[in-house]
């Protein structure tokens, strides 16, 4: 949030070197960290049940607050992947000559 505010009080709110905005990137960010949080608490919830409780003898459990939040994520980054808009020194190196 801080780096939120921060950002909006910077040149950098309107200025976009990539397909999408810093705020667009820290949306996504804040989602995917809502996701790993709800993910952790499932984890929780299951290892003090212990070993045969009942989050862990039902897949769909599972399926739902681990792999499909994980899913989520991995497609979040994806689609507003950091390195599209994170400009480093290293791009220009990065970058075939055309000579």
């Amino acid at each position: 949030m801080v780096a939120d505010h921060r950002l909006r009080a910077s040149k950098f709110s309107s200025n976009s070197s990539g397909r999408f905005s810093w705020r667009a990137l820290l949306y996504s960010l804040y989602v995917a960290s809502l996701l790993i949080l709800i993910r952790s608490i499932f984890r929780i919830i299951e290892f003090q049940e212990g070993y045969r409780g009942f989050v862990d003898i039902h897949e769909f459990f599972f399926y739902v607050f681990d792999t499909l939040l994980m899913f989520a994520v991995m497609a979040i980054f994806a689609v507003f992947h950091p390195g599209l808009i994170l400009v480093g020194p290293y791009v220009a190196q990065a970058q075939p000559n055309s000579t």
